[in-house]
């Protein structure tokens, strides 16, 4: 199985981020974890050259301030270079019909993954997807 160079997970709850962290290091297929806990956050990570580009990004649906969905828009405007090669991932405990009608507005996003992400979803993610 090919390995995942770099991940950038985005969500503001501490403890998910942790717990995400531990699953994909178990994983034993993903060289960097990089968080952010905010839209800004993450697109600044994603402008800074100096930063690794992800090779995934998994990012929650409901941030406070601005959503996922604002996420993915501000995402589009990157440059080429900025988002090239990168596979988009949506994980969220969000089962509302109107958020999974809205995603359909951002064919970007590989999949939806249920919360909690584990070690079996990495490993699916980079089976299907690399």
């Amino acid at each position: 199985m090919k390995r995942i160079k770099n991940i950038l997970l985005i969500d503001d709850d501490y403890p998910t981020l942790y717990l995400h962290e531990i699953y994909i290091i178990e994983s034993k297929i993903v060289d960097d974890i990089h968080k952010c806990m905010s839209v800004d956050e993450a697109i600044i990570f994603l402008k800074d050259s100096n930063q690794p580009r992800p090779d995934v990004i998994i990012f929650d649906i409901n941030l406070p301030g601005k959503s996922g969905f604002d996420f993915l828009e501000e995402y589009m405007n990157l440059s080429i270079e900025q988002k090239e090669s990168i596979k988009l991932f949506m994980c969220s405990t969000s089962e509302s019909p109107r958020d999974l009608e809205r995603l359909q507005e951002f064919p970007i996003v590989e999949a939806i993954i249920e919360k909690p992400l584990t070690t079996e979803k990495i490993l699916e993610i980079a089976k299907s997807y690399f």
